[in-house]
């Protein structure tokens, strides 16, 4: 399986004409990613590399050092999720 596309990734609000459904382009630093028919969905795809940084960093930091908590099981299963694993 390939890496995922790094970020920052971007939302570009789309002015297609009347009829068509694509209303935002997420992008990347290696070109479109997605094209979305809802503009608040493009903003979450467009924050995934930023929030998979984030439950990555509090995932090795989570104060419990057991990685057994509440958090960090909800942590793990995103974490694995984002990364098939």
């Amino acid at each position: 399986m390939s890496a995922p596309t790094p970020g920052p990734w971007n939302v570009t609000d789309v002015d297609w004409p009347e009829g068509y459904r694509i209303q935002a382009v997420v992008s990347g630093p290696g070109g479109d990613i997605a094209q979305v028919t809802n503009v608040p969905d493009a903003s979450l795809i467009a924050a995934a590399p930023a929030l998979l940084e984030a439950v990555e960093a509090y995932y090795e930091d989570c104060p419990c050092s057991l990685h057994a908590c509440r958090q960090c099981t909800q942590a793990r299963a995103a974490i694995q999720a984002a990364r098939k694993e």
